[in-house]
């Protein structure tokens, strides 16, 4: 006959869960990595066009997709804002996606994370000229396999969550390093300063949970 004061629960020690929650966070980003390096982003190839007198156009060709980014100012009303529009072409179908923003362009980034053919669109670009914050967009487009409907996102991938933002004051390098999107900037001691503590942090980016992880290849 049990003994109704006895507790037959399964009790899980504390120094279990703690291993359980370690070894997901690192064997997470790993995972995303080895994932990316299985990836071949296809080759883009800038195309020449003409320029405008203000404002920027920039084309890109690759395998059956044509991709154009265009910058202009905007209106009297919104006075150092930009006016950026992606266009994603394929078939003769084209969608273009429109932001605005008081960013200066730096660069333009191209991945294939779902490894469909069609690339995701990475911006760049300084808040001021001066300095230290950035901005960072993307926009991503899928096509039916006959070309007529199609369907896409713009994301922000500016926000770092909290626990990899300490030490923050911009100074971001963004890049594609093989088949990943890497973010790095360096660790100040104070940001109103910009006293430098000698580490850099490494960001991967989680395309299907949309936020940074820590890059498992780091810190330094």
């Amino acid at each position: 006959m049990s003994d109704p004061h006895k507790d037959d629960r399964l009790i899980v020690p504390s120094s279990t869960i703690l291993i359980l929650f370690l070894t997901l966070a690192i064997v997470t980003p790993l995972a995303s990595y080895r994932m990316a390096q299985n990836l071949v982003t296809p080759a883009v190839e800038e195309l020449e066009v003409e320029q405008p007198a203000k404002g920027l156009i920039r084309k890109w060709t690759s395998n059956q997709y044509t991709y154009t980014l265009e910058q202009y100012p905007s209106d009297l009303e919104r006075a150092g804002q930009q006016d950026l529009k992606l266009t994603f072409e394929s078939g003769g179908t084209a969608i273009s996606k429109g932001k605005s923003g008081n960013f200066k362009i730096r660069d333009v980034l191209f991945l294939d994370p779902d490894g469909d053919g069609c690339h995701t669109i990475i911006v760049w670009g300084q808040v001021d000229e001066k300095g230290a914050l950035h901005k960072i967009l993307g926009s991503s487009m899928k096509f039916s396999e006959d070309g007529v409907s199609s369907e896409g996102s713009t994301f922000d991938l500016t926000p770092i969550p909290n626990y990899l933002s300490e030490g923050y004051g911009g100074q971001d390098v963004i890049e594609r390093q093989s088949e990943l999107l890497v973010r790095r900037f360096p660790v100040l001691k104070d940001t109103d300063v910009e006293f430098p503590t000698g580490l850099e942090r490494s960001m991967i980016w989680d395309f299907k949970k949309s936020m940074w992880r820590k890059d498992p290849r780091s810190e330094r």
